[in-house]
């Protein structure tokens, strides 16, 4: 029978029960969840007494259904109750509705931000709300914003902020990938040598900045030792307001030590243990990967996963007891959505630096990477100005770097997907590399999926823009200008998605600022800042009304499109799609473009069992379709074989395809994302039946051993061959079902969002 213990969690003074579930399934779909649950008590002979009351309860399936909790409540304690009946409650509440309705943003418009790293989008919003003299948000080169962040500025007597976090099991997710990564450094570090001081540091950086997460342990754990000498990209506090911290802090310097060095000491002996089930160590595929299965496996590390995941819980206590904060939804003792609300701009953005801040001396307390998304709402303004905009910044995941346009990564859903809903996209770069390729990719996709009209490129960091002739300020701008209507004209010519006027007015909209991280960014930038913030708001007004095409008259033109030449773009693609993916999965064969396995797995994971579409924002497959689509779909689009001749302008047939670009562009993000993720399809190999999409990408996940590799790189391959099959000649799609499936499904896309805008598929020319 699955009966309850008692767990002693070392370096707190709790016991736990833990327990398997009878009736919940684990991350992964097993029966039986493993449950830990603190008993609220130090006193064993109290733990024995609750844990026997578990036991009833596990072992009475009439207990077993959520409709006996009133009655179990009078019969056992209610920590026994609330650790059993907790886990039916599974429904989630709607956090967007809830979101919107205590800091309305419907009124406002909307400004989406994207920029690579370091391009200086967070401190280019600080100059726009004002925030610059508070060092809100936290800025720094080397930092990837890992939540979404709402600022809604208007006209209020109050701050608000709404939080939402990730999940409980999300964050244990993060937590035993940074687990595995340590067990992994200490083996490879003591292959041929004895566990030393400096192993265990390299261990413990292994384990605290996973190198290929974002969300880093050592934000919210701590570390033993932090270094004195600060990095010249990270946020320096005023000595007060760092004292003041140091005051409120829920765990001293010592207990952060004591805890990493317990968690560090528990992950070797995980270590040692694996050491002796395999023969040798050494840093492949086999081995790294039967150590990560095997340690899956181990009780002591589903221990430690379950006490670091409760040691972050305890961080909670810190928001708990903060006068204004109000817990809007919790999920068996973890906050999902938190709120605060104070008439003080300076205790309110103390207390959202809990939630953005990556300042060294406040790790292990902060908050900021199980984040999943703020909305901040109040009267923010930059400080010259008087009047509040009603305006909303949002603020995501950088762009990323890479050195040419081929391993530049496309930019992820979470932004694309936004694109519709904005009414301007301001896409930041850092003018002392201006257009490197991921503003490139930004900007390319911008204009294929329609939206030229809402971008305004912002130049920062123009002070730094050095040369002979770059000496004035006008030579800077024209220099600057020059590149970017060079690679317009370049995108005009290769792809004919854009007109000379179009070139003109983005590169008259563009902007230009100097010393961005000073408090007094001086007199022309504070123009360019004001400029910019009046211009998007008036600007809105304006354009909704061009872009709002609600009936078409007798004397509109209709707009006519080649069916072969849009199945033609579908093709093609697919094709480069297809074509990329086999590179990264290093098939027939690999090649220096094919990614390493370990990339390939966190990969499936996320998309198997995370509920992310992609990895790091870098392996992205249905960003990478989306993107694909758009650029030869936007071809197509902006070349109709015939327009009828009568009524609206040249202007006018522009504007309505750049809507039909929107418009599709929107549609596709569910269909893809369906037909790679989320769709059943038929399977005829090993596993029988209809299976959904993800269930080949948990089996992709799940192979390991010998061999594991090759095979998900093959079940992958079969996920994308099934929802993105590659397409022959137009006659041979209407005879495979699945290449016929996939055209249909654009088609009925571009049929629906033509016909909303007098446009068709006229003429039918199938291929030469």
């Amino acid at each position: 029978m699955n009966t309850a213990s008692i767990r002693e969690c070392k370096g707190t003074d709790y016991l736990s029960v833990i327990y398997r579930h009878p009736v919940k399934k684990d991350a992964k779909g097993n029966a039986g969840l493993r449950v830990r649950r603190s008993l609220g008590t130090k006193d064993s002979d109290i733990a024995n007494e609750l844990v026997e009351e578990m036991n009833v309860i596990l072992g009475d399936k009439y207990w077993w259904d959520v409709q006996k909790r009133v009655e179990a409540s009078k019969r056992f304690s209610s920590v026994i109750v609330s650790a059993f009946y907790d886990f039916f409650d599974d429904e989630e509440m709607n956090y967007e509705e809830v979101i919107e309705e205590s800091i309305p943003a419907k009124r406002c418009t909307k400004v989406l931000l994207m920029g690579s790293t370091g391009a200086g989008k967070t401190s280019l919003l600080r100059q726009l709300i004002g925030t610059q003299k508070d060092n809100f948000p936290s800025t720094s080169s080397v930092r990837t914003t890992t939540s979404e962040m709402e600022i809604v500025c208007v006209e209020s007597n109050e701050y608000i902020i709404l939080v939402k976090f990730m999940s409980r099991e999300q964050v244990a997710l993060y937590v035993e990938e940074c687990i595995q990564q340590g067990v992994k450094e200490y083996l490879i570090q003591t292959k041929n040598a004895t566990c030393s001081n400096i192993v265990v540091n390299k261990v413990e950086e292994a384990f605290l900045n996973h190198k290929d997460l974002t969300v880093r342990l050592a934000y919210i754990l701590g570390k033993k030792y932090i270094d004195e000498e600060i990095d010249e990209d990270e946020e320096i506090v005023d000595d007060e307001a760092e004292e003041n911290d140091k005051e409120e802090e829920i765990l001293n310097d010592n207990s952060i030590k004591n805890r990493i060095e317990y968690f560090i000491e528990e992950i070797i002996k995980i270590g040692e243990k694996v050491r002796e089930t395999i023969k040798d160590i050494v840093d492949n595929e086999i081995e790294a990967d039967s150590i990560e299965n095997r340690i899956s496996e181990m009780q002591e590390y589903i221990d430690l996963v379950e006490e670091i995941v409760e040691d972050i819980m305890v961080r909670f206590k810190q928001i708990v007891s903060i006068k204004g904060g109000t817990i809007i939804d919790q999920k068996r003792e973890w906050i999902r959505l938190w709120r605060y609300s104070t008439q003080s701009k300076a205790e309110f953005i103390k207390v959202c630096k809990l939630f953005t801040s990556n300042n060294r001396f406040y790790w292990g307390k902060l908050l900021t990477p199980i984040v999943e998304k703020i909305r901040i709402g109040g009267a923010f303004k930059p400080i010259s100005q008087n009047e509040v905009k009603d305006i909303m910044f949002i603020d995501s995941v950088g762009l990323g770097h890479a050195i040419n346009t081929n391993s530049i990564p496309t930019v992820p859903t979470v932004l694309t997907s936004k694109f519709k809903e904005c009414e301007k996209i301001l896409l930041v770069d850092n003018a002392k590399q201006a257009l490197l390729a991921s503003c490139q990719k930004a900007i390319e996709t911008i204009i294929s999926s329609g939206n030229i009209k809402k971008l305004i490129i912002c130049n920062t960091h123009m002070d730094q823009v050095k040369g002979q002739n770059m000496r004035s300020k006008n030579e800077k701008i024209a220099y600057i200008n020059s590149a970017l209507k060079v690679y317009l004209n370049k995108l005009k010519e290769s792809s004919n998605v854009l007109s000379d006027e179009e070139i003109g007015e983005l590169v008259d909209r563009t902007i230009y600022i100097w010393g961005l991280n000073k408090k007094n960014i001086g007199e022309y930038s504070n123009e360019q800042i004001q400029n910019l913030l009046g211009g998007l708001v008036s600007a809105t007004i304006k354009e909704q009304e061009q872009y709002d095409i609600k009936e078409t008259s007798s004397n509109t033109k209709e707009i006519q499109y080649d069916a072969g030449e849009i199945v033609n773009s579908i093709t093609k693609a697919v094709k480069e799609f297809r074509d990329k993916w086999d590179l990264i999965l290093g098939i027939p064969y690999k090649t220096y473009r094919a990614e390493h396995w370990t990339r390939i797995k966190a990969l499936s994971r996320r998309l198997a069992y995370w509920g992310m579409d992609n990895y790091n924002n870098e392996l992205a497959p249905i960003a990478d379709i989306l993107y694909e689509l758009s650029v030869e779909l936007s071809k197509c689009f902006s070349t109709p074989y015939n327009i009828s001749q009568f009524g609206d302008e040249t202007k006018d047939i522009t504007e309505r395809i750049n809507i039909i670009k929107q418009n599709v562009f929107a549609d596709l993000h569910m269909t893809m994302s369906q037909r790679i993720w989320d769709r059943d399809y038929s399977w005829s190999g090993e596993y029988q039946g209809e299976l959904k999409q993800k269930k080949r990408w948990q089996i992709a996940c799940d192979y390991w051993g010998e061999g594991s590799s090759y095979r998900r790189k093959d079940m992958i391959e079969n996920v994308l061959a099934i929802g993105v099959p590659r397409l022959g000649n137009l006659h041979e799609i209407t005879e495979d079902l699945r290449e016929k499936e996939l055209v249909v499904d654009i088609l009925a896309i571009i049929k629906r969002n033509l016909a909303d805008n007098n446009a068709k598929i006229g003429r039918y020319k199938p291929y030469v």
